[in-house]
């Protein structure tokens, strides 16, 4: 299986509370197949409660008692710009993903930020490659780039501050979060129905690529479609 793909399908399992056996699933797995497969080790959809709901209350009583807001000014459609300000934003998430008790999606870094820490760690090393007149020097090159990025977003990791593309109001991070949280909710609130539990999928994907989560279930795409599909350019923290 690709890398990619295998660190994919880790992060569904992690979200799921399921473990997949040797070869269940291939690059060439297409998204219903595995829905189709959570929903045999998660049973059918018996829960009376909306695991998107609950995971916006629990999202807005969080936020009404961190940030001192009025109730009423937290719904669905309320920007998370609009509510948790850049300052003091990454503790402010931290905490908050406390007070809900779920995993909330990772801040990232502004694209731009980003980017320039990429090409920040490629120029050098490649440049010393080039004045080294290659040879032993393009071996210290390769090796150079990965712990150059490493560290600068590690130095740079309160930076990071930006909500995902898919998670920019109140109600599409709980979409996001019962994706991120659907085998803990399952365990307290039995399974969810079908449609929850594809949307549910759909979130988890989309938080560990760039894809959107209409299409994943639209166009039914396979594994290794979807991971060559991202742009690899999410730089979450």
């Amino acid at each position: 299986m690709d890398a990619d793909v295998a660190a994919m399908v880790e992060a569904i399992e992690e979200s799921f509370g399921v473990k997949f056996n040797g070869g269940e699933l291939t690059d060439d797995s297409r998204a219903v197949e595995v829905c189709n497969a959570l929903r045999l080790r998660l049973g059918e959809g018996v829960s009376e409660r909306c695991f998107t709901s609950v995971a916006f209350w629990r999202l807005r009583r969080g936020l009404v008692n961190l940030l001192d807001v009025p109730r009423k000014s937290v719904t669905p459609s309320t920007a998370l710009e609009y509510l948790i300000p850049a300052n003091g934003r990454r503790r402010t998430w931290h905490a908050l993903s406390d007070a809900a008790g779920l995993r909330l999606p990772k801040l990232e870094y502004p694209r731009r930020l980003g980017v320039g820490i990429f090409w920040a760690a490629f120029v050098p090393p490649m440049l010393i490659a080039v004045l080294g007149r290659g040879g032993w020097w393009i071996l210290v090159a390769i090796m150079a780039m990965p712990i150059t990025a490493s560290m600068l977003f590690r130095a740079l990791t309160p930076f990071a501050i930006a909500f995902p593309a898919h998670s920019q109001t109140v109600g599409s991070a709980a979409r996001t979060v019962v994706g991120l949280n659907y085998g803990k909710l399952a365990q307290e609130l039995g399974p969810s129905r079908e449609r929850e539990l594809l949307e549910a999928f759909r979130y988890v994907v989309s938080d560990v690529t760039d894809i959107e989560p209409c299409a994943l279930i639209r166009e039914n795409p396979r594994l290794i479609d979807i991971v060559l599909a991202n742009d690899g350019l999410r730089f979450q923290v």
